[in-house]
């Protein structure tokens, strides 16, 4: 099949979040079975073009029509290991993709509907089998392209809707339907990803239970009676994980490699490495310190630690100076290590060394980290919502929570110590070791999608 997908980030070249790796792991996975897959992204000033292969231009002064203004764009071709790519840089007066980060401008909504319409006005001119949107600085490309090709749109956070102003699609040429696009919770707003959700043949969420939990008043995001309406076409797929990437048998970051066999071994030369205690359970998180990964709850989930006996690891990324200074001066305790820059090669030995990860989001649509630490035999502590309910079984892999508050977290962390020197552990950390969490049946799950 010949298939594109559509996106605002992906891994390793453009990532903030899962979405990176979701677009990465899941093209990959594509590609291993033999189908042509195309990705169209904006050329970021802070793309990491180093990465790329066979970097050129293909297309030249591609002109777009804004406002009955002709602006030009330049198309690139690229190659990131197996995948083709398609760069859109865009040069455009308010320079939409110049700013030295993905996300979090004023003009977001502007910025990613002229990409979408770029890249719309190129793929009418072709003929890809499917065409596969993510999220909603994609959505627009379903009002562009209204059906003129199968398109598939995934919501990875529907808590991120796209709410604009009728303006920002009629200056691209798109007549608004207000009645029909308006937003369900502020009035005079238009919803790019409602308008993605009527126009697009098939939605999927990214696990089977946050299908489900969108459904209902409090999951919907103001959304659920459209997506009810839709229900027939809304399909719930687990994301993968890259498992040549995230592999302690053969990670090249670790201070020792280890398999289910030699785990023990592995976590101990793993902490020596960090010159952590070997005689103090550890406890990470590895996240960012955002209200939907509850970081009240991860703070009191250091504390309870502590209380325990244990260490605690924190990796995280914020942008809230108040909440860095908050977790910052927990750093006085010699048993926390808080780390508020994100470092990848860190990520990997904290994975490694841990016997723990704590993971209590209020909602979280899919999560990889949990399935990231079950490969390395850190046992996750989750609460029960969204993909963490589909991936992690209590005291049978991992222990979960269904409320997320302090008594929650405190039950799962005084279950764990209590039985992490029993032969119980062991056995969470072995199934935990053995489950697959690839992207290979997820990808043979979008196939049947893509080819009806």
């Amino acid at each position: 099949m010949d298939i594109v997908h559509i996106a605002s980030e992906l891994a390793p070249i453009a990532k903030v979040g899962g979405l990176g790796d979701v677009t990465y792991g899941l093209s990959k996975a594509l590609v291993k079975k033999n189908h042509r897959v195309r990705i169209f992204l904006p050329k970021y000033d802070c793309l990491d073009v180093l990465l790329l292969k066979d970097l050129h231009i293909f297309k030249d002064n591609f002109l777009i029509q804004e406002n009955n203004i002709s602006i030009s764009n330049t198309l690139w071709s690229a190659k990131y290991e197996d995948l083709e790519l398609v760069l859109v840089e865009a040069h455009h007066p308010k320079g939409y993709f110049d700013r030295g980060k993905i996300y979090g401008e004023e003009d977001d909504n502007d910025r990613f509907l002229y990409f979408c319409k770029v890249a719309s006005t190129e793929l009418k001119k072709q003929s890809p089998d499917v065409i596969h949107l993510h999220d909603w600085p994609s959505a627009g490309c379903a009002l562009f392209l209204k059906h003129h090709v199968r398109t598939i749109f995934t919501i990875h956070n529907l808590q991120h809707q796209g709410r604009c102003a009728s303006f920002n699609l009629e200056r691209l040429g798109i007549e608004v339907d207000e009645e029909v696009l308006c937003d369900p919770q502020f009035d005079n707003a238009i919803n790019l990803l409602k308008g993605a959700i009527q126009h697009s043949d098939v939605i999927t969420t990214v696990s089977p239970t946050y299908r489900e939990e969108i459904l209902t008043l409090d999951g919907g995001c103001g959304l659920h009676e459209e997506l009810f309406r839709s229900k027939k076409k809304l399909q719930g797929i687990l994301n993968g994980i890259d498992t040549d990437y995230w592999n302690p048998e053969t990670d090249t970051f670790l201070a020792r490699t280890y398999t289910k066999e030699t785990v023990s071994e592995g976590k101990k030369a793993n902490k020596d490495h960090l010159k952590l205690s070997q005689d103090k359970p550890l406890v990470t998180a590895i996240t960012r310190l955002v209200s939907q990964k509850g970081p009240d709850l991860i703070h009191y989930g250091i504390e309870k630690t502590l209380e325990l006996g244990g260490q605690f690891v924190l990796l995280g990324t914020t942008d809230d100076e108040e909440m860095r200074a908050e977790f910052e001066a927990l750093k006085a305790h010699p048993d926390v290590t808080i780390h508020l820059d994100y470092d990848e090669p860190l990520s990997h030995f904290l994975y490694a060394a841990s016997d723990m990860l704590l993971m209590p989001s209020i909602f979280e649509p899919c999560g990889l980290a949990q399935m990231i630490a079950l490969r390395y035999g850190s046992v996750p502590l989750v609460h029960a919502t969204g993909g963490l309910k589909d991936t992690v079984f209590d005291e049978k892999n991992g222990y979960t929570f269904k409320i997320p508050d302090n008594k929650g977290v405190a039950s799962v962390l005084e279950r764990a110590f209590e039985a992490i020197q029993t032969d119980k552990w062991q056995a969470l950390i072995q199934t935990g070791m053995q489950e697959n969490y690839s992207w290979g049946a997820s990808a043979e799950k979008y196939l049947k999608i893509y080819q009806v």
